[in-house]
């Protein structure tokens, strides 16, 4: 054996054990939880939560950092460059971690090949709500009235290319309808409340919804809420199946060792699906837990990428 290939098998034979070393002592410093929206909101509510029964196992500390912006691209990305050692966590969604690519002509980061998947925590049931003075009980008579008048109704979402953006006009186009978008920057339901659009998607428990102000006459799910239990889902009004999935999980950046992902996966995972944590951060915060540990969040992705490899480019958004 040259002196060249022993000096390099030594080499990795360190790295290895120094990846080992780490992996075993992890975590030994403070670990920052990195959200991609301002304080305040339900996501940061629930990271500081979870960063707080974190803090109690790893005695280290972990703290939330807010790096809203740029559709969460800016947090992504410094996520992305970041040490892959576990001490940054990324809280990712549908749009960094899925939508993005094909809605920004450049990005300062590859979502697939950039990040490790880490764990699943929870997702947003979603309903789809109309004004209450819409002559519509239901989603059928909703879509009769619609084809009636195509385009007459419009609807909000969080802006153009959001989530809530993309997945009406797939429902929509699924429904047989034409509907006008409206972008706005936050939820649909106080804007519909306020008579300023006719119809959107959001969360099940919207305080809205339970108020009686706006209407819900249709959850998008493959199975009815324990929120909403008298609102049926698309395909018992004999419709196809659509189901909106607003997820939240954890990355970590490409090269983080396997047993760090592995404590991380399992802390985080065992927190959300703790009762007492469900119930009053999760359930609280009109959310439902969704928990997949690495491999299989890993499959989740790789699924919701293929799908909107083909949707997002056929609804002819404009790349930013």
């Amino acid at each position: 054996m040259s002196a060249n290939k022993s000096l390099f098998l030594a080499a990795v034979m360190a790295l290895g054990l120094a990846t080992g070393a780490a992996a075993d002592t992890y975590p030994s410093k403070l670990v920052r939880i990195v959200i991609p929206f301002a304080p305040g909101g339900l996501v940061d509510v629930h990271a500081r939560a979870l960063a707080n029964e974190l803090g109690k196992v790893w005695k280290s500390g972990v703290v939330v950092e807010n790096v809203p912006g740029a559709a969460n691209n800016i947090a992504a990305e410094r996520v992305a460059r970041s040490a892959p050692d576990g001490y940054t966590i990324f809280v990712g969604n549908n749009g960094p971690l899925v939508n993005n690519p094909y809605l920004f002509k450049t990005l300062g980061y590859d979502p697939a090949k950039d990040f490790e998947p880490v764990v699943a925590m929870y997702a947003a049931e979603s309903a789809f709500i109309i004004k209450n003075d819409i002559p519509a009980k239901n989603l059928r008579e909703f879509v009769e009235l619609a084809k009636k008048k195509p385009g007459a109704f419009n609807y909000g979402s969080h802006g153009i290319g959001s989530n809530t953006h993309i997945e009406i006009e797939l429902f929509s186009r699924q429904l047989g309808i034409q509907l006008t978008h409206i972008p706005f920057k936050g939820d649909a339901a106080p804007v519909i409340e306020r008579g300023e659009v006719d119809a959107g998607i959001t969360s099940a428990a919207a305080g809205q919804i339970a108020r009686g102000t706006v209407r819900p006459v249709s959850l998008l799910n493959d199975k009815r809420s324990h929120v909403l239990p008298n609102v049926a889902t698309p395909q018992e009004e004999g419709f196809k199946p659509f189901i909106s999935l607003p997820f939240f999980g954890l990355v970590v950046p490409k090269g983080t060792p396997q047993p760090v992902i592995e404590t991380i996966a399992k802390e985080a995972g065992r927190i959300s699906q703790d009762p007492v944590f469900v119930e009053k951060v999760i359930h609280g915060g009109g959310l439902v837990p969704f928990v997949l540990g690495p491999k299989d969040f890993g499959k989740f992705l790789d699924e919701q990428r293929k799908a909107a490899a083909t949707n997002i480019p056929s609804l002819n958004i404009p790349m930013n």
